[in-house]
């Protein structure tokens, strides 16, 4: 198992099965046995996605008993990250560590910005985490440290040339990557005004290498999703995933090049058929369609708020069931009407910028 398959693996499942005993077990086999001594797989970013995962599965499920439990191999794993940080409190690789973030070319030198979001996004993980159990003290530290680096993200790595976040900002190069602008966009970590550079001169860009993996390539999606860019991702799913269909693929890839030809597309390490042609992680337009399409998303933890936001995107209609912990959201939706059936309260129906409120187990049908 892989850190940052998992990851993804867990959103999908939240929006596929709800299958919550999976991710406990996930979660634990991926902690490992002490004493800890590397970052999980090697790599630094997956040590920061098992953290960040954590407050993702309270989201979805409200389980506290899990994080009661979990909580002291959190703080052994903090512990471990911490002692492994720089003088400045950032990320930068240490020994054997495998600085992953996605097979792409970065600016090899310093503290790559990409791991520094990651690192955030985990600080910002313990400290929700830290404030459930009573562990306020550690809280209020966690919260310090995220507010910390992200504005040191924002000071260091912003470039006014670029339009966007580089790589490194010790080495001078200005390397602009599209991981970390991303990150910025998904995590929320800069300023609107900064937002709309990063689309224009990164998102938009077609001189600015572009994504080849599906693990990838849902966070893009994400991201262009909460910006409200649903052809963008409409016209990927035809592009990307579509485009494996019509090569014959019954399984997701792991690395998918539309350039390549042939054999090419097996090609992977450096060996002429090394590709993984079956990646679980990479089924994440069902999160995708889950969480923007039927538009079915908790806002506060195990469901006891949500609201059901369907977009019907390049689509005629659509129809599906979201699975929460007390059973399933079902929308259907067409150019005229859309019907929400679900079994439980605290739901709001939004159209447009109007509002309905979601009985529990009456069917709500909405004409427009």
């Amino acid at each position: 198992m892989w850190g940052g398959d998992a990851y993804q693996s867990y959103l999908v499942n939240y929006y596929l099965a709800n299958d919550n005993d999976i991710v406990r077990r996930s979660t634990r086999m991926l902690r490992g046995a002490d004493p800890i001594t590397k970052h999980m797989n090697t790599i630094c970013d997956y040590t920061f996605l098992w953290l960040s995962g954590i407050w993702d599965y309270y989201f979805y499920t409200a389980d506290i008993d899990f994080i009661n439990d979990i909580y002291p191999e959190m703080l052994d794993v903090w512990r471990f990250v911490e002692a492994r940080l720089d003088s400045e409190g950032l990320y930068e690789r240490k020994g054997d560590d495998w600085v992953f973030i996605d097979w792409s070319t970065f600016d090899p030198n310093g503290p790559i910005c990409a791991e520094q979001m990651l690192l955030a996004r985990a600080y910002e993980s313990l400290a929700k985490c830290a404030s459930l159990v009573g562990d306020t003290e550690r809280s209020e530290y966690a919260k310090a440290r995220y507010e910390y680096i992200k504005g040191a993200i924002n000071e260091r790595y912003w470039s006014d040339e670029k339009g966007a976040f580089v790589d490194d900002y010790k080495s001078g190069r200005n390397n602009v990557t599209r991981h970390a602008n991303i990150f910025a966009i998904l995590f929320d970590y800069t300023t609107p005004e900064r937002k709309q550079s990063i689309i224009k001169n990164v998102i938009y860009n077609d001189k600015i290498t572009k994504i080849t993996t599906p693990y990838f390539e849902f966070y893009e999606l994400d991201a262009m999703c909460r910006i409200g860019d649903f052809k963008y991702m409409t016209d990927m799913l035809d592009s990307y995933w579509g485009e494996m269909l019509r090569l014959g693929a019954t399984t997701i890839w792991e690395e998918f090049d539309p350039a390549k030809k042939g054999i090419e597309h097996y090609e992977m390490y450096g060996g002429k058929y090394e590709k993984s042609l079956c990646h679980a992680w990479g089924a994440s337009p069902i999160y995708l369609l889950g969480r923007y399409a039927l538009g079915v998303s908790p806002t506060s933890a195990g469901y006891k708020t949500y609201e059901v936001k369907p977009n019907l995107m390049c689509f005629g209609k659509i129809e599906g069931k979201v699975p929460t912990p007390y059973g399933e959201i079902q929308v259907k939706m067409n150019k005229s009407s859309i019907r929400v059936l679900s079994p439980i309260d605290g739901g709001t129906l939004i159209i447009g910028d109007k509002s309905y409120k979601i009985q529990k187990n009456e069917p709500l049908v909405v004409k427009y």
